[in-house]
């Protein structure tokens, strides 16, 4: 006597199904069918690229470097007085030893952000290297900076 689903109806014969580590144990598939873990991509494996949600304190120059042109989502804890130029409003976080700055542009005037306050911005993360310049005469040395620009 065939064996019986939960609906009392035949199952399928059983057919091998090949793996990536070879032939496995026979699984039930319909005839003509796919086996059902092979239905769907894992999500991993499809989809639009997962964002990468890290602390902007944090990231070293090879991450950023890795990451440049990525989409993030980053926290960081304000440090520096917020400035708005009118379309956008930029946040600084906290000095590092590396010498490299940290810094968030969010899109508009945003007077919510005041120091001290922690912030997640989703945004695309770039590494900038600015070049050395002359302000009102005096020599400012290059520097490089982190940032991620709010979308």
């Amino acid at each position: 006597m065939p064996a019986r689903g939960f609906t009392g109806r035949p199952l399928p014969p059983a057919r091998a199904v090949w793996s990536n580590t070879g032939l496995t144990t026979p699984t039930r598939v319909p005839a003509g069918g796919t086996p059902p873990c092979s239905r769907r991509s894992p999500p991993w494996l499809s989809g639009p690229p997962r964002r990468v949600r890290l602390s902007l304190h944090f990231l070293t120059l090879d991450q950023a470097n890795r990451l440049n042109g990525r989409r993030v989502t980053v926290t960081l804890l304000v440090r520096t007085p917020v400035y708005c130029d009118g379309e956008r409003t930029i946040v600084g976080g906290a000095d590092r030893p590396d010498e490299v700055d940290r810094n968030v542009i969010l899109r508009g005037e945003r007077y919510d952000v005041d120091e001290g306050e922690w912030i997640t911005v989703t945004g695309t993360l770039r590494l900038v290297s600015q070049g050395a310049t002359v302000v009102n005469g005096v020599f400012v040395p290059g520097w490089t900076e982190i940032r991620v620009e709010e979308e």
